[in-house]
């Protein structure tokens, strides 16, 4: 018998009238019948059924919600793992951002050591170059100088022959 049907009997057959004589409620005396005794129990059973589908909801839905709680808690953990990670991750990218910054920073400043060097070479091998050029044109100056002391020298020399081949001839 459902519920709806043990209450539809409990209202067509009253167990209690009241009368108000003196402001007082009368009960009747009749036992309860067999009939109503049966849907007592019936109720009865059907609140410990109730009852026990309640506490049956609550172990489940506890025992969901402990679930859900440890899926939670495992999730935060392996976000904080990932999050941990990243940082450490962060941590070395940026050591090794740094190195890469200062080892840029050495090897600019050794371009512009070699630059400066390379300058200073520039400018001496230029410097030596217009030497070598002007010691080619003293050479090239002091040569026709020397050929023409040699040549002075040899007319001097084919004079003097002359003259004193002039000489003995008129001597002789």
């Amino acid at each position: 018998m459902g519920w709806s049907q043990v209450r539809q009997r409990g209202q067509a057959e009253p167990q209690a009238a009241s009368s108000q004589a003196g402001g007082a409620a009368q009960f009747r005396d009749d036992p309860p019948s067999k009939e109503t005794s049966v849907t007592a129990a019936d109720l009865v059973y059907q609140a410990a059924e109730v009852i026990q589908g309640i506490e049956d909801y609550a172990v489940e839905f506890a025992a969901r919600g402990r679930d859900l709680s440890r899926r939670a808690a495992e999730q935060l953990h392996s976000a904080e793992a990932k999050i941990r990670e990243f940082e450490a991750s962060q941590r070395a990218s940026d050591v090794a951002i740094k190195e890469a910054e200062a080892r840029a920073q050495e090897a600019e400043q050794l371009a512009r050591a070699a630059q400066g060097q390379l300058a200073s070479m520039v400018e001496r091998l230029s410097s030596a170059d217009q030497r070598i050029r002007n010691a080619e044109a003293r050479a090239v100056e002091a040569e026709k100088a020397l050929i023409r002391v040699a040549d002075a020298i040899r007319n001097q020399l084919l004079a003097n022959q002359q003259t004193s081949t002039k000489g003995r001839l008129a001597a002789a």
